[in-house]
């Protein structure tokens, strides 16, 4: 098994190989909802998932109205029935109703109420579903600010509230997060938040409610390929997020909520849902899946056109296998969910799924059972997580500093970098100036002999540009202090060699 561990962003512990998973495989799909068919569920269990997430839309103009109930009054036993416990994920939806602003959370989370106790054998709830994206809420940005995180803020409380109000028991899942974003809020089109850009508004939000209860007992998340063609091991640039990104996400949500009343990865808090111990928060990857090309013999079931670029059948199999397996091994996960059991019939929708359109199996459902059954252990190396006090793949490059400068010189400059949005405080010392001091005087007001300010915008290396103006003759060094935009509480220091100036004679 191979698992990336980014320096200084996280801990890598190594465990025996015979470590327990407790991870459950599920599939997120909404065909055994409406299809009405036991056997749907009985395969289901077949292929030896344990879950099914089923949605149930909350509409503001009808807010008493449980979507779908006479299909979820079936399904929902018949899942049981079959060993398969039953997730239900809630949002609000259409956007163009949450777009005027009236619409209530506290109605919202008297839904969720209303939901919990018409169900009472569903224990587990997803509330929300990828509110970084304009197709599920709008608006994302006003006058240029990100938007959307404080206005879904009081509807993940308020769901929090409802279902807890019904049951403690009730394990309360957000966020439904959506691995991508643009942050552009003048783009032409999908104008979206990044994971990472919303999960820092989503904290900021939450600080300022003065709230002292959590938000969820666990995370949910999709980690969709950027396209369907790409490797598990083709991950997202910061501040993205794909599977091989997890430790991003698992920052990120440290980063937004240290400190507060709501546990997230490496909080060190211990969870309880009413009276279970459930132990650390956990991650959900509620939804992922590689699209496939459809063979020829099963076309007649589809209509429409391909509308993406589609890995192979073979591929995709290998995919999901490797992905059972490495999730088997990272302790925070508590399930994994493939998007589609079956597969929906329009080729402008979504194929995915471990079955065909028909019902068939293709070949990811074997690979899925296979991986299920050799990984109810972790088969390799246990990964666990800690959060960083740096600022991820902070360095700099300083430049030749071994050729005296003159004392006339005016230009003085170095490049820094690092793997996360950072803001900087650059300065230049006298030769021999302890480190604590050079950080404590780049931390505060006070300026070195010289310095300079600024922000690093992930992956790329500025020039740290100083004054212009000439230093005394003596020995120097570089100094910069960069601290992570999204917690400034992490922070790198980084120090030159020393370099010498020579008055010009």
């Amino acid at each position: 098994m191979r698992r990336f561990c980014v320096a200084l962003a996280l801990v890598c512990a190594l465990v025996p190989a015979s470590t327990a998973s407790a991870i459950e495989f599920g599939s997120n799909d909404d065909t055994g909802k409406y299809s009405g068919d036991t056997a749907f569920f009985a395969k289901m269990a077949g292929v030896g998932l344990k879950n099914n997430v089923m949605t149930v839309r909350w509409v503001p103009s009808q807010p008493t109205t449980i979507q779908d109930q006479g299909f979820l009054d079936v399904a929902v036993p018949q899942a049981f029935a079959n060993g398969i416990k039953v997730i239900i994920a809630v949002y609000p939806y259409p956007p163009r109703e949450i777009e005027g602003g009236s619409v209530s959370p506290a109605a919202f989370g008297a839904y969720l109420a209303q939901l919990a106790r018409t169900y009472p054998e569903v224990r587990s709830y997803i509330v929300g579903n990828e509110p970084n994206q304009p197709a599920f809420w709008r608006p994302q940005f006003t006058s240029g600010k990100q938007a959307s995180a404080a206005a879904f803020g009081p509807f993940l409380a308020a769901g929090y509230d409802g279902l807890k109000s019904v049951d403690a028991g009730i394990e309360v899942l957000g966020v439904g997060l959506s691995p991508r974003g643009n942050d552009r809020p003048n783009a032409p089109s999908n104008i979206s938040t990044s994971p990472v850009r919303f999960l820092k508004a989503l904290g900021d939000w939450y600080r300022a409610s003065g709230r002292q209860t959590p938000l969820m007992d666990g995370f949910s998340f999709h980690p969709y390929p950027n396209v369907h063609t790409d490797s598990l091991d083709k991950g997202y640039v910061w501040p993205n997020v794909g599977f091989v990104n997890l430790d991003r996400l698992k920052l990120a949500l440290y980063d937004a909520f240290r400190g507060t009343a709501q546990p997230t990865f490496g909080s060190g808090a211990s969870l309880t849902v009413g009276s279970r111990a459930v132990g650390p928060f956990k991650l959900f990857l509620d939804e992922t899946g590689w699209q496939v090309a459809i063979p020829d013999d099963k076309k007649g079931r589809y209509a429409g056109g391909e509308n993406i670029p589609v890995t192979t059948e073979q591929t995709q199999a290998a995919i999901y296998a490797d992905l059972i397996k490495r999730s088997a091994c990272d302790s925070s996960i508590a399930a994994l969910n493939f998007f589609g059991f079956h597969d929906e019939e329009n080729l402008a929708g979504w194929q995915a799924a471990l079955h065909y359109a028909d019902g068939t199996a293709r070949p990811a459902a074997a690979a899925v059972q296979a991986a299920i059954a050799s990984n109810t252990v972790c088969t390799g190396k246990q990964v666990t997580w800690s959060p960083t006090s740096a600022v991820v793949g902070a360095s700099a490059v300083f430049g030749n500093l071994t050729q005296a400068k003159s004392s006339k010189q005016k230009a003085w400059a170095f490049n820094a970098t690092a793997r996360e949005d950072a803001n900087y405080k650059a300065g230049i010392f006298k030769f021999g100036t302890a480190k604590a001091k050079i950080a404590r005087d780049l931390a505060a007001v006070k300026a070195p002999v010289l310095s300079t300010k600024g922000t690093i915008k992930a992956n790329f290396s500025p020039r740290i540009q100083f004054p212009a103006v000439p230093l005394k003759a003596g020995k120097y060094v570089y100094a910069i202090r960069l601290s992570a935009w999204a917690n400034d509480g992490r922070s790198t220091v980084l120090v030159s060699k020393g370099f010498n100036v020579r008055r010009k004679k």
